[in-house]
């Protein structure tokens, strides 16, 4: 991430040279207990004094609320909302790395990994005689991102989440996110 993080700002910094130092001293200031961590009473306080006008999004660009907007809102709803953007991970916490990744355009995607049983099953009842021992499953996996089901097949391959020969899915297990863009893994 801080690899991904330090090639945004060297772009952004070309186009704005003091980027770097003025998200610093937004994070900063928001920082009160100096942990290198904003919790989400921090967050609010930054709200609540209308120091930050940021209305995070999910997937596009965040825009700056105009002061009326601010005014009439809800800190605590404020702060949730960019906990929910940045926090990569799961803490209720946004680190400075998080921080700037998301100020510089990076967005979070979920990642999943699909589980396949192929024996459907039937691998509880043989595995005992054939092995000595039983397994829960003869198992497939798809790691799911940006919509899209990454597995192998002589080949990496990919194809709408959920949709591949293997059928449903036995289980699914969330992994936890990624800063990457589609366009940087194919």
């Amino acid at each position: 991430a801080t690899r991904q993080v330090n090639g945004l700002l060297d772009k952004a910094m070309i186009r704005n040279k003091t980027i770097l130092v003025d998200l610093q001293r937004m994070f900063d200031t928001a920082d009160s207990t100096k942990s290198g961590t904003l919790s989400l009473q921090e967050i609010m306080s930054m709200y609540s004094r209308h120091l930050w006008q940021l209305r995070p999004s999910q997937t596009g660009a965040s825009k700056n609320m105009t002061m009326e907007e601010l005014k009439a809102g809800d800190p605590e709803e404020f702060a949730r909302e960019v906990i929910q953007a940045m926090d990569i991970k799961g803490d209720e916490k946004v680190t400075y790395s998080e921080f700037m990744a998301y100020s510089l355009g990076r967005r979070k995607h979920e990642v999943l990994l699909h589980l396949y049983d192929l024996s459907n099953g039937a691998a509880r009842s043989i595995s005992p005689w054939l092995i000595g021992r039983e397994l829960e499953g003869v198992w497939h996996t798809g790691v799911v991102v940006y919509g899209k089901e990454y597995y192998y097949s002589k080949d990496t391959v990919y194809a709408d989440a959920g949709d591949t020969s293997f059928g449903k899915p036995t289980r699914i297990v969330r992994l936890g996110y990624t800063l990457w863009r589609q366009d940087e893994l194919h």
